[in-house]
């Protein structure tokens, strides 16, 4: 990013690396040199981030700088949806929806982790809010304040296209609730140019004076096709297929309705009740035909609807939190319906909300500090054996490194056989291994004096994705000793 060469990230927007980039040098960040002697000389930037974490650098002084920046964003984003909700319905609104975001469980695992997933939920909500202004009363700024956020939001991440068919259901929603106002339909037929030209000199900036955006319609172009193939692993979800997916052995790589069954296994079961109280207290109070189209929600429905789409003709079932963006949206509707409710209720009723809300929040908080691991109250034995239900970044994504320290300093164990999901090297954060089958090779270690007691398996591995072969099949039927971090299973070798 310091010298505008794309070539380790030009598959995501320069946004965030900006920003990440920032903090780790504000931070002390040391770079190595690029040479062709380096093992990572060929652009894997895998190898390149575990050399500058691992072997020049300390990994948990880096990694808290780009997560300070993280927290930022995500802060931000609560922000956003409480102003939404204070202008769109009300101080009460404001309050239920920022109370009922901050307290998804995917938000809280996700917010502190220097990614582009929340940046990305935050920019595309910004971005649905300005078109929507801009369309309801067009003028030159608004115009331009659309086109710029979209086209920040398309520098955070390329899935910020979901803008385009977006918008355009606002425009005809508004068109068809105007009826015959010709003097509404040229204004916005002028402006969108405007709207346009914004955004590809805001995307111009963000990569340093490329007028033709190459990187960045290499990179569209890339990651359609990464959502196309599924990232070449079958998927899980109560399923029962695994391995790696080759032109030999094809294997069902993505499922339609991944993301609204992980959506609802990933969130509190109180939150679905709540849900269900909110749609009542929206659908009491809609008039139904035109003025459904000019409502002051109609931009939540439209985005959830267009998103979700999206995500259902993708293949990517290897994380929920590439539906971030649905989360803003559908915490704004619950929350904005349970202040109708709340308002227009007895006490009776009140009550009830009251006692959902602590349900609610409760359950998310219960998975403290290991969110990313929440699965609801609808899976028997949900913490233990959640890998049978979905895997990757659904549930494992290599966060359990500290806690396996933990573990095996309080355990007096000196080292562990160990298969790994994840790009980081145990070994920086003081672990001693012997390598097992991992989703990356771990490097080989100096010997331990004695064979190691117990192997370590991180819950992706142990489904059986990402391995050539089912290695660990045979501790599939086994009870663990030990479960890290609810994602890592240790097992004592007899």
């Amino acid at each position: 990013m310091m010298t505008g060469d794309f070539s380790m990230g030009w598959d995501q927007g320069p946004v965030m690396l900006y920003l990440y980039g920032t903090a780790a040098r504000v931070a002390g960040v040391r770079l190595p040199a690029e040479t062709d002697s380096r093992p990572w000389a060929a652009n894997n930037r895998y190898n390149y981030g575990r050399e500058v974490f691992f072997r020049e650098n300390d990994p948990e002084r880096i990694a808290f700088a780009a997560r300070i920046v993280a927290l930022f964003v995500a802060g931000a984003l609560g922000v956003a949806v409480a102003v939404f909700a204070w202008r769109r319905a009300g101080p009460l609104a404001a309050l239920l929806s920022a109370g009922v975001f901050m307290f998804l469980p995917d938000l809280l695992a996700h917010a502190g982790i220097a990614y582009h997933d929340v940046p990305m939920a935050l920019f595309f909500f910004l971005g649905l809010w300005a078109v929507d202004e801009a369309v309801r009363n067009p003028t030159a700024l608004r115009a331009t304040i659309g086109g710029a956020v979209a086209g920040i939001a398309l520098g955070v991440k390329f899935s910020a296209l979901a803008l385009g068919p977006a918008a355009a259901v606002i425009i005809v929603a508004e068109a068809v609730s105007r009826g015959r106002d010709r003097e509404w339909g040229k204004r916005v037929a002028l402006l969108l140019p405007l709207a346009l030209v914004a955004m590809w000199a805001v995307l111009v900036l963000l990569y340093r004076g490329d007028v033709t955006l190459s990187v960045l319609r290499e990179g569209v172009a890339s990651q359609v096709a990464y959502s196309k193939s599924g990232n070449g692993v079958p998927a899980v979800l109560f399923a029962s297929a695994r391995g790696v997916c080759t032109p030999a052995t094809p294997c069902e790589t993505g499922v339609w309705y991944f993301f609204p069954v992980a959506l609802m296994l990933k969130t509190p079961a109180a939150l679905h009740l709540l849900a269900a109280v909110a749609v009542l207290g929206i659908a009491g109070r809609r008039r139904w035909g035109r003025e459904v189209l000019r409502s002051p929600l109609r931009v939540l429905g439209i985005g959830v609807l267009v998103y979700l789409a999206i995500l259902m003709r993708a293949r990517l079932n290897i994380g929920v939190r590439y539906a971030l963006p649905l989360l803003p949206l559908l915490a704004l509707l619950v929350g904005i319906g349970l202040a109708r409710v709340w308002e227009a209720g007895a006490r009776r009723v009140r009550f009830g909300i009251a006692v959902l809300l602590i349900g609610y929040v409760s359950s998310s908080l219960a998975y403290y500090p290991w969110f990313l691991t929440y699965l609801n109250e609808y899976i028997p034995n949900r913490r233990d054996a959640g890998y049978r239900v979905m895997v990757d970044s659904n549930l494992d994504w290599g966060q359990g490194l500290l806690a396996l320290r933990d573990f095996m300093r309080e355990e007096g164990i000196d080292g562990v056989y160990l298969s790994y999901f994840g790009s980081a090297l145990p070994e920086g954060y003081g672990i001693k291994y012997v390598p097992a089958p991992s989703w990356l090779r771990l490097p080989a270690q100096p010997p331990l004096p004695n064979a190691p007691r117990w192997i370590v398996i991180s819950a992706t591995t142990l489904s059986g994705n990402y391995l050539a072969t089912d290695a660990f099949r045979p501790f599939r039927d086994r009870t663990p000793d030990r479960v890290i971090a609810q994602s890592m299973f240790a097992f004592r070798l007899e």
